[in-house]
């Protein structure tokens, strides 16, 4: 009886072992890959040695800067829900609405520039959801713009 369960200890610990072995090869993996998802070239001149490149590169592979972009479409999800479409807009409404758009076109410019834009293998526009992001950006601008939001100040 001590036999087997010293055995089935030694599996255990061996299976263990080997699962953080794996997960310690997914991880290096991983940030093996991150650093290679972007082309050589951004908008035909900015190389990976530029330091501004090199910067908002390290700012869009940063989980932070993702989670940040999530949070602010969250947050202006809620601003829709709570909006209503017949009703004037106040002043707070369009102050979020501007800070969507200057927001949005932020980090489509930031990505833009790091990644470059459609030419090179890992651009910004090879990626779905990068295409969405775009979309997003110009029907946002499209709509406060016929709101006439962005005569605010």
């Amino acid at each position: 009886m001590r036999r087997q369960q010293r055995e089935i200890y030694l599996i255990a610990k061996q299976d263990r072992e080997c699962t953080k072995k794996l997960a310690i090869a997914a991880i290096h993996e991983s940030q093996h890959q991150d650093t290679k998802s972007y082309g050589t070239r951004s908008l035909c001149g900015l190389s990976t040695t530029n330091p501004i490149r090199q910067f908002l590169l390290s700012l869009t592979m940063n989980q932070w800067f993702e989670r940040l972009v999530i949070v602010v479409i969250m947050m202006n999800c809620v601003m829709l829900s709570v909006e209503d479409p017949l009703a004037e807009q106040t002043q707070v409404q369009i102050s979020f609405e501007m800070f969507f758009i200057i927001f949005y076109t932020a980090e489509l410019l930031v990505k833009v520039c790091a990644l470059g834009f459609v030419m090179e293998q890992f651009s910004y526009l090879r990626d779905p959801w990068n295409m969405v992001s775009v979309v997003r950006c110009k029907f946002y601008s499209c709509v406060c713009y016929s709101r006439s939001t962005f005569l605010w100040w």
